[in-house]
């Protein structure tokens, strides 16, 4: 979700955690990789995936049905406006 996979680390998404906690893990090394401008703003955005799944803050949702453009086929959207730019996370079933 947070795109880390971009930057070829070596980690997967449990192995990435753990080493994250045990502070292994310096996104700083990763500023000159090509893909590190992808991955910034996805981690910036973390606080939003936080408010959707543990503080119950963010109460716009969207189903795939209600969608009228879904190119990515999406199951669920979640959005908010934040400082002029709008965040979007989008989930879909396998």
């Amino acid at each position: 979700m947070l795109g880390l996979h971009k930057l070829n680390t070596g980690y997967y998404a449990s192995s990435w955690i753990l080493e994250m906690r045990k502070g292994n893990f310096d996104l700083g090394e990763f500023k000159n990789h090509p893909n590190y401008k992808d991955v910034r703003p996805r981690i910036a955005n973390y606080e939003f995936i936080y408010e959707i799944f543990y503080k119950d803050k963010v109460k716009i949702c969207i189903l795939d049905k209600d969608l009228s453009r879904n190119t990515m086929r999406l199951s669920v959207v979640f959005y908010k406006n934040k400082d002029k730019k709008v965040v979007v996370l989008g989930l879909k079933k396998r």
